[in-house]
């Protein structure tokens, strides 16, 4: 294929380059709001386990009066 400018092919290159910019940004973005969920969900864990046990030592270290 011959072309009389360099339009058409730097064109189809530029209009590519958008397109896989713009793919990869929205997997990007599914692929990190998959990620926040689960470590929200591990910090929710963490939490509860902690001020279980913070719960505990209190009952444990107050009832002494």
């Amino acid at each position: 294929m011959e072309y009389n400018s360099l339009f058409e092919p730097l064109f189809c290159i530029l209009l590519s380059m958008c397109a896989g910019f713009l793919i990869g940004s929205i997997f990007t973005i599914i692929k990190t709001s998959k990620e926040h969920k689960a470590l929200s969900t591990e910090l929710d864990k963490f939490r509860a386990l902690y001020f279980e046990r913070l719960d505990k030592w209190k009952k444990k270290h107050t009832n002494n009066n």
